[in-house]
């Protein structure tokens, strides 16, 4: 089963294969026309848009710190203006917003681009490769019972109150013997009608440096996805799966 593809109605938003390349890749400003030449019977409609990104980032004395970047991408749009893939400085990200099509449809943009970036520099390595899944589970009811849908969720001894007006939960959890790491986070949201929302999302992305080996980055991003989707299965309970409605 790849993520959420046995679901009806799959709570995904957005998905997102972001890779940042090593300081020593070659990198001028001519490189996003060269892509955009070569993908644009896939992705004909171009933009630009400036990009902030948050990401943790190993220290000496083992902890993680925070790294905020400020960039501009060349945003190059699908037909059905549903995928995107954008390329700013020594960046590559592939999007995928809502309906998600499956991980069958969205592995083989992420492959395009990667490859079509590979022929027309020299990539060495990375600093980051992430991916990451958005889900927002709506509710009608606003008085949810956690335990009733979610695994992944806070919890309070009996001598606290149990009501919250709001919450935001992360954990960081480590993967591949420090190698890897994934961000997870729940927190709620409320909609203009009322109805209670929740945000559960997955951030899975390299920790140490990378070489640059196709196979071996194409293989990493399939064993991301996997350990994303096991996480996403063990952050749930039958009953919001039934909610998601399961494929015969």
């Amino acid at each position: 089963m790849k993520l959420q593809g046995k679901y009806i109605k799959p709570p995904i938003i957005e998905a997102i294969c972001e890779f940042r390349l090593s300081d020593d890749t070659e990198w001028d400003p001519t490189i996003p026309g060269l892509l955009f030449s070569k993908i644009n019977s896939d992705f004909p409609f171009k933009n630009k848009r400036k990009i902030q990104k948050i990401y943790f980032k190993k220290n000496p004395q083992g902890g993680f710190q925070q790294e905020v970047t400020i960039s501009e991408r060349a945003i190059f749009l699908s037909k059905d203006k549903k995928k995107e893939i954008q390329v700013g400085n020594r960046e590559l990200a592939i999007i995928c917003l809502k309906p998600y099509p499956s991980w069958n449809k969205f592995q083989p943009i992420i492959k395009l681009a990667y490859k079509t970036l590979d022929s027309i520099i020299s990539l060495k390595g990375f600093k980051r490769i992430g991916l990451r899944y958005i889900n927002k589970i709506q509710f009608r009811d606003k008085n949810i019972d956690l335990d009733e849908f979610f695994e992944f969720r806070p919890y309070f001894g009996k001598k606290i109150p149990q009501m919250m007006s709001s919450f935001n939960l992360t954990v960081l959890l480590p993967f591949s013997e420090g190698c890897d790491s994934c961000k997870v986070i729940l927190h709620n949201t409320i909609s203009q009608n009322n109805e209670m929302g929740f945000i559960l999302d997955f951030d899975y992305f390299l920790v140490k440096p990378f070489d640059n080996d196709s196979s071996n980055c194409l293989t990493w991003i399939e064993e991301a996805h996997n350990k994303i989707e096991a996480l996403f299965e063990g952050s749930i309970t039958d009953k919001l799966r039934e909610i998601f409605g399961v494929k015969k």
